[in-house]
């Protein structure tokens, strides 16, 4: 009996345990795109599974344990990247009492900076009101990209209603966007409607960019977004590059079907951007289209995109077409296309630039004929080798001339180094990607 009872003991520890790993283990969430929620969070819209955001391209959502995000990763094509929507490719939250803070990071592991400008973002929350700023490694303030030190925002019912910009005295002023305040307004379904700047005095008035107002529609269930640009008596304007509407077709996921820019006559300013999708998601051809509904060629004669995507949908050729079809070498890159060849664990093992007879040619921007990977077992790039059409080594002037670059994991020091190597196999310069950069969060009214 007593043995019987050890035993009954021993199974609850067992499921208490599991029960307590569930609890506080962290959940993936996958969505194809993300946007600011409420409260300025950061949110994904329109969930899909990991192998959809990793055979195509999305973002990854860790989240914690209290249900707060953890960490947000931005991939394409399987691999980290830079994302449409913040510029970044990764980034890492800290909190505090009512703060948060964002780090950002590029697809190498490296500080980087986000669309506004900053390595990091904290926001302070007091009720429905917040105030965000940005500090350097040293905790000193740093000015946003437009030469704000700190920016105040105005809640209604979790949504971003008004923002000022502020000194590091914590004094509103007129930005370099000639912006002293923005109000927001937003549809019955929470969707932005207007955007509108003012000056000091309270009155609508046309900024740096050459509007007052942003004005946004939607229709078919949001998969249709247009928005125009209007000055500060509500009439219609054209901005830089003569824009003065852009309208965006999305599918049911959210991902990009056309995209098209028009002038104040209706015209469009460059030719519609078409992209024919799979059921899966990834982008089979993409061509430009004028009003009439021709195939035409932009300024660089390129009229088509064709790609191939193997039974695992892993991209196995790219390759450019003009408006007639007809296979062509493009003038950016000296290339007709790339062929993508994969290991048998299912890895990039080779990126081929292809000339219009399918032989491997120079690549005049990214400076290879093949780039050639290899992998640690963990599944990180060990190695990648810059090679000529006879797969003889190639020196990269990209990347300092080297003819290959190895990575050596450093996992005592927290690091992750990349080391150039050259023909002769010297070293030429070694970077260092470890995750170094941690922003302290400072609570104290002294160091705001």
């Amino acid at each position: 009996m007593k043995i019987i009872r050890n035993k009954i003991k021993f199974v609850l520890l067992i499921m208490f345990v599991l029960f307590v790993s569930c609890v506080y283990a962290n959940s993936y969430k996958y969505y194809t795109t993300a946007q600011y929620g409420k409260y300025s969070s950061i949110e994904g819209k329109y969930e899909v599974d990991k192998d959809n955001v990793m055979k195509v391209h999305g973002y990854e959502f860790i989240i914690d344990d209290t249900g707060r995000n953890k960490e947000i990763t931005y991939f394409y094509d399987g691999k980290p990247a830079k994302d449409p929507f913040f510029n970044v490719c990764n980034i890492k939250f800290k909190y505090a009492d009512n703060e948060e803070v964002r780090i950002y990071y590029d697809e190498k592991g490296q500080p980087t900076k986000d669309n506004s400008g900053s390595y990091d973002r904290h926001m302070l929350i007091n009720g429905n009101e917040a105030v965000c700023y940005a500090l350097n490694n040293s905790g000193d303030l740093v000015p946003f990209n437009g030469g704000s030190y700190k920016f105040w925002m105005k809640f209604e019912e979790g949504l971003v209603t008004e923002m000022k910009f502020m000194d590091k005295q914590d004094n509103f002023i007129t930005d370099d966007y000639l912006e002293f305040k923005q109000k927001r307004y937003y549809d019955d379904e929470g969707r932005l409607k207007s955007l509108i700047s003012f000056n000091d005095k309270s009155e609508k008035a046309l900024n740096k960019f050459g509007y007052a107002e942003v004005k946004y529609e939607y229709e078919d269930e949001g998969t249709f977004e247009s928005v125009g640009y209007f000055d500060q008596r509500g009439d219609p304007v054209e901005i830089k590059g003569g824009l003065n509407r852009k309208v965006k077709k999305m599918d049911s996921k959210g991902r990009v079907l056309m995209n098209a820019r028009y002038n104040l006559k209706g015209e469009l300013i460059t030719h519609r951007s078409i992209k024919e999708r799979d059921s899966y998601g990834s982008i089979l051809k993409e061509y430009l289209m004028d009003c009439d509904g021709s195939i035409v060629s932009g300024e660089d004669g390129l009229g088509i995109i064709k790609r191939e995507y193997d039974s695992q949908n892993r991209k196995v050729s790219e390759k450019y077409y003009d408006a007639n079809e007809n296979l062509m070498l493009l003038d950016l890159n000296g290339s007709a296309g790339f062929l993508y060849l994969y290991d048998e664990t299912g890895k990039l093992a080779r990126m081929v630039s292809l000339g219009i007879d399918g032989a491997p040619v120079y690549n005049n921007k990214l400076n290879f004929c093949i780039k050639e990977y290899s992998y640690f077992r963990s599944g990180d790039v060990s190695e990648i080798r810059f090679l000529g059409p006879d797969n003889e080594p190639l020196e990269n002037p990209a990347n300092a001339n080297a003819v290959k670059i190895k990575y050596e994991n450093i996992p005592e020091q927290g690091r992750r180094d990349a080391v150039f190597i050259a023909r002769d196999g010297s070293e030429i310069k070694r970077s260092f990607y470890g995750n170094y950069f941690e922003t302290q969060i400072l609570i104290t009214k002294e160091k705001k």
